[in-house]
């Protein structure tokens, strides 16, 4: 767990209609034997890990982002279901963007959990801007896909084969509006 202060919080419930959906990594690593773990800090100096973990507030204070969450065990794709839902929103996630290091599928890189990694819903008119503070660090940041008012969420292949992934309609994920209807009947 991290401890400490923050001025404002990047929260996975407030992802926007038309948003960017960006993936944020450092690809430089490697898998830990024998896990689906993504090794990028063990290389890192103390002074560079937190060069890293400096730049989500600067995101948060900066005001450049309306919704983000790590990427979990759930892997980038069970993590960015995990935003939208919370967002009671829908997704194009653009599968064919999506960056990976060279030596890895993107059948296994969908499920990993990197040491550094978000997802992030961005105005458009931010994107930009976030690009180049990750990459200032020689972090990937790439828009891998557009947010959506119709809680579905779409793989998008070359631009034009699309292809239901996930519907909250019929199948939530983690049952967001359950838990938010039992907290209201608690308090």
């Amino acid at each position: 767990s991290i401890l400490g202060k923050a001025k404002r919080l990047i929260s996975s419930f407030g992802a926007e209609v038309d948003d960017d959906l960006v993936f944020v990594s450092n690809l430089n690593g490697k898998f830990y034997s024998s896990f689906n773990f993504w090794d990028s800090s063990s290389n890192l100096s103390g002074e560079e890990v937190l060069t890293q973990l400096n730049l989500m507030p600067q995101i948060s204070e900066d005001e450049l982002a309306d919704a983000g969450k790590d990427i979990s065990m759930a892997g980038l794709i069970g993590s960015t279901l995990m935003l939208l839902e919370c967002s009671h929103k829908g997704a194009e996630i653009y599968i064919d963007k999506i960056p990976r290091p060279s030596n890895v599928s993107l059948k296994d890189w969908l499920i990993t959990f990197p040491s550094f990694g978000f997802v992030l819903s961005l105005r458009p008119r931010n994107t930009p801007k976030v690009k180049e503070i990750f990459r200032k660090f020689n972090l990937v940041c790439e828009r891998i896909g557009k947010v959506t008012s119709d809680c579905q969420v779409s793989f998008v292949k070359d631009s034009v084969e699309k292809n239901l992934f996930w519907d909250f309609k019929t199948e939530p994920l983690i049952g967001i509006e359950k838990i938010k209807k039992i907290n209201s009947n608690i308090g």
